[in-house]
């Protein structure tokens, strides 16, 4: 992944940036990715959660890449976009920041869009402003009905400046991995931890968080249900102790109705099936973007005993397995089963 790291300078309004530009950063399509002109399907855009950077599919997009288009992006203020000269870190200016992307590095071409956790509610508002931008829309464990910050938006400066600061503390962060994953003494490592805090070291980091939270952050619980965009799927943890499942998940359904939107439950599984269950969350991606019913090849614990943190060593399991059945990975076309929102028995 670290082979697709790119940085883009992009045309934004005065008010975010005096230059008139500021600079993204991201991961690209790998080289093993179809090319943006003989590709059928659209390119993908992933955007992480709150506080976090495009790393948090190093997992994800690597599985990704061989079918899809697929694009990670930081988003303005986190990550490693940068920081210095920027004026403005409001969910205003990084959706402008976003739509700018969409523009100057995918030249306009319908997207799906892909967002997890508060990145989900970025998702959101990007489509309800930008309609014609996102041709699908995928939902990770999405915190789209919390709306704003909390109370550290009325906070004084140097009080939310103080806030800002403990989320940078080992302590936080390794409780935030344990909360994040099912399997927490599997996933939530110290590199795991290290990887989530990277980003803070930055200069600047703190100001532009304390930007964000000032400026009230994502309102979309009521933008949801005015979305224009035809079809939506849901990914959502059966585990998730951050967004609890019978809470939010199935208010997705009837907000967006079932004859576009589509639930789809990972077991055994917490808040970020994405790095959790990084094989099951591509299948059913790359099977939402292809048009089709239903995941196809997938790789249990059973079957894969390496390390699940080994992307390479889980393609080359699938690749065999595949061959074994005669048919193709990640394609359920060939496929004469396909995994249930809830019922399905693989993880990664």
């Amino acid at each position: 992944m670290l082979q697709a790291m790119r940085s883009w300078d992009l045309p934004v309004s005065t008010s975010i940036s005096p230059t008139g530009y500021v600079r993204a950063t991201g991961v690209a399509p790998l080289p093993s990715s179809p090319s943006s002109t003989s590709s059928s399907h659209p390119p993908v855009l992933l955007l992480h959660g709150f506080d976090s950077s495009c790393l948090e599919y190093r997992r994800l997009h690597p599985l990704l890449s061989p079918y899809l288009d697929a694009y990670a992006v930081d988003m303005m203020g986190w990550g490693f976009s940068q920081l210095r000269g920027v004026q403005d870190f409001s969910a205003e200016a990084k959706r402008e920041y976003l739509h700018a992307f969409w523009v100057h590095v995918l030249k306009e071409r319908p997207m799906v869009l892909v967002g997890a956790s508060l990145g989900g509610a970025a998702a959101v508002d990007f489509a309800h402003t930008y309609p014609e931008a996102v041709e699908k829309l995928v939902l990770i464990d999405a915190q789209v009905y919390i709306d704003g910050v909390g109370p550290m938006a009325s906070f004084p400066p140097p009080l939310a400046a103080l806030g800002i600061r403990v989320l940078q503390s080992k302590a936080l962060r390794s409780y935030a991995g344990t909360l994040s994953y099912h399997d927490a003494p599997l996933y939530s490592t110290r590199d795991a931890m290290h990887i989530g805090r990277l980003h803070t070291h930055r200069d600047g980091w703190d100001e532009a968080s304390v930007r964000y939270m000032l400026s009230g952050g994502y309102s979309t619980s009521q933008k949801l249900s005015e979305l224009q965009t035809p079809q939506v799927l849901i990914l959502w943890g059966e585990k998730d102790r951050i967004l609890d499942p019978a809470l939010y998940a199935e208010r997705f359904l009837t907000d967006l109705g079932e004859a576009r939107a589509s639930l789809k439950y990972v077991e055994a599984c917490g808040h970020v099936c994405h790095l959790e269950k990084p094989v099951r969350a591509a299948e059913e991606i790359v099977a939402f973007v292809r048009g089709e019913k239903g995941t196809g090849l997938m790789i249990c614990r059973a079957c894969y005993r390496g390390d699940p943190n080994d992307i390479t060593g889980i393609r080359q399991t699938v690749r065999e397995a595949a061959r074994r059945l005669g048919r193709a990975p990640l394609s359920s076309s060939s496929s004469s089963s396909s995994s249930s929102s809830s019922s399905s028995s693989s993880s990664s």
